[in-house]
C-alpha cells in the first residue's frame, strides 16, 4: 500500500511512497558505507571514469607521470620508476577485503622491483583506459610476460595513483585478473 509523504519544504504531499521492504534500505547502506568506505570511492571513482570512456584522455601532468613511470617499467629500470614516486610513497593491495600494505617508501618498492624483474624478464604493461579526478589518476593495465613454460601470459588490473607535486604519493592496486588464453580453433 502506498502513503504520501509530506515534502519537507512545503508540507504538502509528494509522491506516493512504496511500502517499506523487510530489509530497510537506509541500514545496508550504511552498514556498506561504515564498513567499506574505501572501496565506495574506488567504485566511485571507476564508474564515473572508466565507463565514461574507453580512449586515453589527453595528457594531464598528473598521467604524464603514470605514463612515464609505466614506460620506465617497460624498461625494467627500477630506479626511473620509483624516480616518479615520492620519498615516503605509500604501495597498498586490494584483494576483496583485504587491503595490505605492500611498500612503503621509495627504498622499498626500488627493491621489490629489482626482485620482479629478475623473475619476469619478459614482462612489459599498457594502459588499456585512464581518467583522472583531482590528484587521482585511474587506470587499466594489461602486463605481458612469456610464463616458464614458454607460453605467454598477460593479466589485467586496475590501479589508482594519487599524483601530487608531479610524483606518486600513494597507490592502490587492485588483484590482477588473468586474461582467458585465446579460443583454439577447430
Amino acid at each position: 500500500m502506498s502513503r504520501f509523504v509530506p515534502c519537507p519544504l512545503s508540507g504538502r504531499p509528494a509522491r506516493p511512497q512504496p511500502k517499506a521492504d523487510p530489509v530497510r534500505r537506509d541500514e545496508i547502506f550504511s552498514h556498506y558505507i561504515m564498513k567499506f568506505p574505501l572501496g565506495l570511492l574506488v567504485l566511485g571513482l571507476l564508474a564515473s571514469s572508466l565507463s565514461a570512456q574507453t580512449a586515453l584522455p589527453a595528457s594531464s601532468p598528473e598521467i604524464a607521470v603514470v605514463r612515464q613511470q609505466l614506460e620506465a617499467f617497460n624498461r625494467h629500470s627500477a630506479d626511473e620508476v620509483v624516480a616518479c614516486y615520492a620519498e615516503n610513497i605509500i604501495w597498498r593491495s586490494i584483494d576483496g577485503d583485504t587491503v595490505s600494505t605492500e611498500g612503503a617508501g621509495r627504498e622499498s618498492i626500488r627493491s621489490w622491483l629489482k626482485g620482479y624483474f629478475q623473475k619476469l624478464t619478459t614482462v612489459n604493461s599498457e594502459l588499456l583506459e585512464v581518467n583522472q579526478t583531482g590528484p587521482l589518476v585511474v587506470f587499466r593495465e594489461r602486463a605481458r610476460w612469456t610464463g616458464k613454460d614458454g607460453q605467454p601470459r598477460s593479466q589485467t588490473a586496475i590501479g589508482i595513483f594519487e599524483v601530487r607535486d608531479g610524483l606518486v604519493q600513494r597507490a592502490w592496486y587492485f588483484s590482477a585478473v588473468p586474461d582467458r588464453p585465446p579460443a583454439k580453433s577447430t
